[in-house]
């Protein structure tokens, strides 16, 4: 609780509700966090606007249906303005259809009413994701600003008021960075469509129809397929003049950002997956834990969560070198990889530890089970030249669902690999190549028996 209220006190919050009463639970349940949280609460949508155009939020916290102001709208209000701030929807219950529409609507969570104590930990987790956001949109703009210093092909587009148009201007460095001759393309204009992405053409086209339907300028990405059959991403910008006779001239540049684009596309894996084995990271697996939690609470469904710890890595690297332990990591992934299922999720979540989400585990054997599988595929050595290497693991295995007796804590996931953890110690102490249950108390009349 402490470093939830040590970020708490930090955070700028806004509710809409127009209930004193619930407003004044959700800031207790906030105060209960030790936190010291700025909360500001409007209950209508001109002191929406007013307070989103006055001051920056953390986050905001919405009820979902009030009597002059809805969810929808204060979603649509949000973006509007182009501010990027988590919004949480604090409400009575709402169906799953309702939920997952409103996530699509632009809401990031959903807390009940009923489970305030839930709050700050969802306050954090949102915040933190907007951090995220923030540093990939801040190496995406420092892309930007190097890309547009980069030179690229100039040209100049003449528009008819009967829709037609062609070049008048087309730089040789079109021919340079694209292979494409632009004396080609200024004697056969529609030969620029052949240019493009299949899959592109009609939402290219639309940008063109629009910026001149308003002689605005336009800013947008597409695929371009080159004479020698690569795919490279292209910026175009372009800026308008009305001649007197209705005709708009465009004057423009347009950058390859292909090296940008595979640089994106890196740091966002990079943000969710382990480099050395493929697997997720433990920012995704977290991601899917949680999400695997909040199905577990609103069904019958369970999981189990296996730590799983190779014994004895450490004297691989020491002796085979730390590129071997790497090749190895990766070959243990990939054996565990053919044991599991696709719902669940394996993750990597640093040095010689991974995590197994299981996902539908209607009986303690199904676990226990799998962790068999498991040990017995890593039982062949693995083979590195001329050296052979035998790998055992240790497991611990702590349940969560309607089947099996919830953790006491706030933090579900926290306490979830806590126990994971605890059944692993547990399994190392018993000799190390065998797995332990965390001892479970059961909700119900199940069968079943733990080791640990």
């Amino acid at each position: 609780m402490k470093d939830t209220a040590s970020a708490l006190c930090k955070r700028n919050i806004l509710l809409v509700e127009d209930s004193a009463n619930d407003a004044e639970l959700i800031r207790q349940a906030l105060d209960y966090a030790d936190g010291d949280a700025a909360l500001e609460c409007v209950a209508d949508e001109p002191s929406l606007i007013e307070a989103l155009q006055r001051a920056d939020w953390d986050v905001v916290l919405s009820d979902a249906k009030m009597p002059e102001l809805d969810i929808e709208q204060v979603l649509d209000r949000i973006a509007t303005l182009g501010h990027d701030i988590p919004v949480i929807i604090v409400s009575g219950r709402i169906s799953d259809d309702r939920a997952v529409a409103l996530i699509k609507h632009g809401a990031h969570d959903y807390v009940s009413k009923d489970h305030l104590e839930r709050l700050p930990l969802a306050i954090e987790r949102e915040c933190e994701a907007a951090k995220t956001r923030t540093r990939l949109a801040r190496h995406e703009r420092i892309m930007a600003n190097v890309t547009s210093r980069l030179p690229g092909y100039i040209f100049q587009r003449m528009q008819s008021v009967d829709g037609t148009f062609h070049f008048t201007y087309l730089s040789e460095s079109l021919r340079e960075q694209f292979g494409v001759d632009p004396d080609r393309l200024m004697a056969n204009p529609e030969d620029f469509w052949e240019l493009i992405h299949p899959d592109d053409r009609d939402a290219l086209a639309s940008v063109f129809a629009e910026a001149h339907a308003r002689i605005e300028p336009y800013y947008t990405e597409y695929r371009a397929v080159l004479p020698d059959g690569r795919t490279s991403w292209v910026r175009v910008q372009a800026q308008p003049t009305r001649l007197a006779n209705g005709d708009v001239v465009w004057d423009g540049i347009g950058l390859d950002i292909s090296a940008e684009k595979t640089a994106r596309e890196r740091l966002n894996y990079m943000a969710y997956f382990d480099e050395v084995t493929g697997l997720p990271n433990r920012h995704l697996l977290f991601d899917r834990l949680d999400q695997a939690i909040r199905q577990c609470d609103r069904s019958s469904n369970n999981l189990a969560l296996h730590m799983i710890d190779l014994d004895q890595f450490k004297q691989v690297n020491d002796t085979l070198g730390h590129a071997a332990g790497d090749r190895l990591l990766h070959q243990v992934a990939e054996r565990l990889s053919g044991v599991i299922r696709q719902t669940d999720t394996l993750a990597r979540i640093g040095g010689d530890e991974f995590v197994l989400m299981q996902t539908g585990v209607n009986q303690i054997a199904a676990a226990e089970n799998l962790a068999g599988k498991l040990l017995a595929n890593l039982a062949e050595p693995f083979r590195f030249d001329t050296h052979s290497v035998e790998v055992q693991i240790s497991i611990g295995i702590a349940f969560y669902g309607s089947m099996f007796a919830l953790p006491d804590e706030t933090d579900v996931r926290t306490a979830l690999i806590k126990r994971a953890d605890q059944a692993l110690y547990d399994a190392k102490s018993q000799g190390r190549n065998t797995w332990c249950l965390y001892r479970q108390a059961w909700a119900g009349a199940v069968d079943g028996s733990a080791r640990a």
